[in-house]
């Protein structure tokens, strides 16, 4: 205990951000909600609507994570994001990017931001060699 206050003076002193989370085991449904500006790390299937919004109510964001042998797929990232999951750690990072990149082929608003980024990148390449 003695190092991590020593650490968190040292952040304060510093001035530097680290955010904090809770890690929840698939059988711990006691969420811990006062903990603002933390993250609630959550077993992805214990996630639903009600979860994220009353960790978002209390300023609180929400990880979804995944055991290695879990099979992962767009549906349950879909699901995730409808449920308002922010963050999501994944085991399977091929699939998440290209989770990514079709989530902005396909909506109008993905892409506008895809051209635009890319707009940026080219930008970067060209002007900042």
């Amino acid at each position: 205990m003695t190092i991590f206050i020593k650490f968190k003076n040292s952040i304060k002193k510093n001035k530097k951000r680290i955010i904090f989370g809770n890690l929840y085991n698939p059988g711990n449904k006691n969420y811990d909600f006062t903990k603002k500006g933390h993250i609630l790390n959550l077993y992805w299937t214990n996630i639903n609507k009600e979860v994220c919004d009353k960790a978002h109510e209390n300023g609180m964001a929400v990880m979804a994570w995944f055991f290695m042998s879990d099979k992962e797929s767009y549906a349950i990232y879909e699901g995730l994001i409808e449920k308002g999951v922010d963050i999501i750690c994944c085991n399977d990072p091929l699939l998440a990017k290209s989770y990514r990149d079709n989530f902005y082929i396909k909506s109008k608003i993905g892409k506008l931001l895809y051209k635009f980024m890319l707009n940026i990148k080219n930008y970067f390449i060209k002007y900042l060699k």
